[in-house]
This record gives C-alpha cells, structure tokens and sequence, in this order.
C-alpha cells in the first residue's frame, strides 16, 4: 500500500478560519475533526472556552442549504455534561456517528462509540467494545467508502505512542478484526489518523 501524506499548513489554516467564521459568527471556540454526510450535514469538534471553569469538547452539527452551511449548533448525545465527545465520523451508509469519548462505561481513557442518526438527532449510545477498545486511548476514527474503519491507539501494542490501526467486522463471528498498520505509517512517534480519496488504495495520514 502506496500512501502520501501533504501538509500544506497555510492552506488548511486558512480553510479552518473561514470555516470558524462562518459557523460560529464571532463566537469564541476552538475546533476540529470534521466530518461530513451524504445528506449535507457536517459535524465536528468544538472545544468552547471559559474564564470561569473547564469545558468539556462537544460536537456540534450544521446544515447546508443554497450553497452555504448554516451556523453550528451543539448536538446533544447524552445527558452527561461532564464528559467529552469529540472526532465525529460517519459511517458510509450514513446510519451512524462514530465518536471519541471518556464518558463512565468504556474500558480505559477515550473510547470509541456509536450512535444510530436519527435526521438531526442521535439514538442512544453503543461502546465498540473491547476488541477495539482498551485501557488506554482510542481516537480519530475514520471509514473508507468500503466499510474499513481506521483509528489510532496507544492501548493495543505498537512501535511507540499512538499508533494507527484497521478494523473490518467479521460477520460470521460478530465482532472486529483489528490490524496494526505496518511502517512508514506507523512510527516511534505519536500517528494520529488517516485518511482516503474515495476508492483509491492512496491518501494521507498524520
């Protein structure tokens, strides 16, 4: 497998502060990992800040409509304020939104989970388990079109820090099969995430 990672640095900055002043119209918040759906709705990670007590990260939602995404809103997942939820992805039929969260249930410090969409809103909530979950971290999920889902983990073993692993569900065993992505894309260091262009057997990580 063939893959190039490009870090064009001022563009993506200048793609983001576009983006932050079209959504948030002059609110005061920080942001990442978006995702889109096939249905024009782009959800992402908001990080809002406060002078008098910690925020947790949330993720909010915006629709599109004549040409032009509206300003976000927070999508509320659960009834837990204390928790984090962050790195939404959607699934390629579009029937889920796959997170990163620390809320009381999982099996270490973030983990992955689901939750079935239901237009704007979100049904309850599914741990993706031990298989791909553990006692340490798990984030950035990603999904190419066929239905391979990528993340990064520092609970399952590896070459060093957060490393970047595969997963395909086995039907006949109803469960995951997880594979640890072999070097350059996996390094001493910390790898984040990944990503595809469409079908292509090429993309981009971090």
């Amino acid at each position: 497998m063939t893959l190039g990672f490009i870090m064009k640095k001022n563009i993506i900055t200048f793609a983001f502060l576009l983006i932050s002043l079209a959504l948030f119209a002059g609110d005061v918040a920080a942001f990442e990992d978006i995702g889109f759906s096939s249905d024009g709705k782009m959800y992402l990670t908001v990080c809002p800040t406060d002078p008098e007590y910690p925020r947790m990260a949330e993720i909010w939602i915006s629709n599109r409509s004549d040409a032009k995404w509206n300003k976000a809103n927070k999508l509320k997942i659960t009834e837990d304020t204390l928790s984090s939820y962050a790195h939404p992805c959607i699934s390629p039929d579009g029937k889920w939104l796959y997170f990163v969260s620390d809320m009381p249930g999982g099996y270490g410090g973030t983990d992955l989970w689901r939750a079935k969409l239901e237009g704007s809103d979100v049904g309850p909530v599914e741990n993706l388990g031990g298989t791909i979950n553990s006692e340490g971290n798990e984030m950035f999920p990603t999904f190419r079109p066929t239905g391979e889902l990528f993340y990064s983990t520092d609970g399952k073993g590896g070459v060093g820090g957060l490393d970047i692993f595969s997963a395909l569900v086995d039907t006949l065993l109803n469960d995951w099969i997880i594979t640890h992505l072999p070097s350059p894309i996996n390094s001493l260091g910390n790898d984040y995430g990944m990503t595809f262009e469409g079908f292509y057997n090429r993309g981009y990580f971090t």
